[in-house]
């Protein structure tokens, strides 16, 4: 077919963070926003040549706060993300 399978890895990952403009920078910190989750990593290539990179990742809001008149949280989000290659760190 135009589709040739190599890898597939899969993992869990839990993450913390927030952000802040200068003023608040002390509260901030003390906001953190929490979330854990899982993600699917897809390695193979499509027509013979061309490489492909697809990732899968479902996360859970720990915690629920409202941003710009949007709520958040206590809800599972995903994401699909298509590339050539996964960056290297």
């Amino acid at each position: 077919g135009f589709f040739n399978f190599k890898n597939l890895f899969a993992g869990v990952f839990a993450e913390a963070g927030t952000a802040w403009v200068q003023e608040d920078f002390g509260t901030a910190s003390e906001d953190l926003k929490k979330d854990v989750g899982v993600n699917f990593r897809l390695y193979g290539s499509l027509f013979y040549g061309y490489p492909l990179a697809m990732e899968f990742s479902a996360a859970y809001g720990l915690d629920k706060f409202t941003n710009e008149n949007v709520e958040y949280g206590h809800e599972i989000r995903t994401y699909l993300t298509l590339l050539f290659d996964f960056p290297e760190f």
